[in-house]
């Protein structure tokens, strides 16, 4: 036993060393035995084990979620990314969402994401002191006192109340200005730390600490003009070295961990154990005298097959699904100038097709307002002249047939009032017929330009330097 709690503290440790919670060995024994105790601590080092997981550090984010968040969205967050990672259990996925049990289940849910990830490769993978050519890691903690001030959000990015839109426009305009002044200072100042880099590589050339150069670099030179700093790095490197001495016992003794763990686990299939009869009951009693029912053993196994293969098919085709998010997102938010400039060709060519349908649709009918009507004579029986008049009623139909064919005449009419005025009256009808024709074409087109130019607009956007200027209207002769 108390090698094991040994083990245990050393993994608190290294979990402490690398920016997580403060655990404890009591902890694990008492999350061991599903005490509540020992709920929210491995709820906190959860979430902050998969912060790391997912983005490779531990930072100040993980502590300002967990003091910000409800329990409730930390609960939503860690249950979604384990089974992200593909971990399904039930007992972990119907915890209850108030942090108010279920530690057992999270000890098991620690482990099984430590030995999936290999957290504590990627820790040590992470540990060692970089030194450089900076300085910055000796005044890494007066940096960072600094900045305890400064943690409060600004309101200098928010435009002034009351503003209106070109004021809006204005102030956004003026932090761009700023944005780009400040650019301008940060190169600057790169180039001339460069600068100062040169002249001391250039001072201190024929003396090195390494063979791979023949110069001293910015550190080693503050360190031997500043004794004292010598001191605290001195501090940096032993307190690096002790951390790198606890992973390294973490690898020699983390068999026992295991181990432990294991007895966890039988702990709790010890506490749902199930009868181990023929039949297995469901515990589901209908409201009359029937019996409860129950499942032959061949059936459960059966249907635990089949939910172990149905939770197989959910994993594998959720990451694909996350990848065709992801596809789209990226399509969605890039645009090469060559698709632009293809989207844009085929625009112009529909709505010249559209205008040259319109321009056709005049002529037609402009050349049968001024075709004149045909005039014959047919003789009757009595020899006297009928007058019959034909009108063309159709447009063009063949360009292979030579000359321009007028359609027979439609009505043979004799001489009188009424009668011209009612063909007179079907060729205003067919006048009218072909203008509905000629606006609802007309209606056709404005419409498509709308959505070409509304299209035009979105595509714009998702530019910076770009505006959409519309062309101007022609005048209608």
């Amino acid at each position: 036993m108390a090698q094991i709690r040994q083990t245990i503290e050393l993994l608190c440790k290294v979990l402490s060393d690398s920016g997580t919670s403060l655990l404890k060995a009591e902890t694990f024994r008492l999350a061991k035995f599903s005490h509540d105790d020992a709920v929210v601590p491995f709820w906190s080092v959860l979430f902050e084990v998969l912060y790391f997981c997912k983005y490779g550090a531990l930072d100040d984010v993980p502590r300002k979620a967990l003091a910000e968040l409800s329990k409730t969205e930390i609960v939503v967050y860690v249950k979604r990314e384990m089974q992200r990672y593909g971990f399904v259990s039930k007992d972990f996925a119907t915890l209850q969402n108030d942090m108010s049990s279920g530690s057992r289940e999270l000890l098991l849910a620690l482990g099984w994401l430590m030995c999936k990830e290999n957290v504590i490769d990627k820790f040590m993978k992470n540990r060692g002191l970089e030194i450089g050519e900076d300085t910055f890691l000796l005044h890494q903690s007066e940096f960072v006192q600094g900045q305890g001030d400064g943690d409060k959000p600004s309101n200098t990015m928010q435009p002034p109340k009351g503003c209106d839109p070109p004021g809006k426009i204005k102030y956004l305009l003026w932090l761009n200005g700023k944005l780009r002044m400040k650019m301008r200072e940060l190169l600057a100042l790169q180039v001339e730390k460069n600068k100062l880099f040169h002249k001391v590589h250039e001072a201190t050339e024929g003396i090195s600490s390494t063979p791979d150069r023949d110069h001293l670099s910015m550190l080693e030179v503050y360190l031997l003009r500043h004794p004292e700093a010598l001191k605290k790095m001195m501090g940096l490197l032993e307190d690096d070295n002790d951390r790198l001495s606890r992973l390294l016992q973490w690898k020699e003794q983390e068999d026992v961990f295991w181990q432990w763990m294991e007895s966890v686990l039988d702990s709790k299939l010890n506490d749902h154990a199930l009868p181990q009869d023929e039949e297995v009951s469901s515990g589901i009693e209908s409201d009359g005298d029937l019996p409860p029912y129950s499942i032959p053993i061949e059936s459960v196994h059966s249907l635990a097959t089949e939910h172990n293969r149905l939770q197989g098919v959910i994993l594998k085709y959720e990451g694909i699904v996350e990848n065709l998010e992801t596809l789209v997102e990226l399509k969605s938010s890039e645009i090469t100038p060559q698709e632009l400039d293809s989207l844009i060709e085929s625009i112009d060519l529909e709505i010249s097709i559209q205008k040259s349908n319109i321009s056709k649709m005049n002529l037609n009918h402009h050349m049968q307002q001024n075709q004149a009507p045909v005039m014959s004579y047919v003789k009757k029986s009595q020899n006297k002249p009928t007058a019959n008049l034909g009108y063309a009623s159709q447009s063009f139909q063949n360009n292979n047939t030579q000359g321009n064919r007028l359609s027979q005449p439609s009505k043979a009419l004799s001489p009188g009032r009424p009668n011209l005025a009612e063909n007179l009256r079907d060729i205003g009808e067919e006048v009218y017929g072909l203008q509905e024709m000629i606006d609802k074409l007309q209606f056709e087109i404005d419409n498509k330009q709308t959505e070409f130019r509304s299209d035009m607009q979105h595509i714009s956007e998702r530019f910076n330097d770009v505006i959409c200027i519309p062309p101007m209207g022609k005048k209608n002769i």
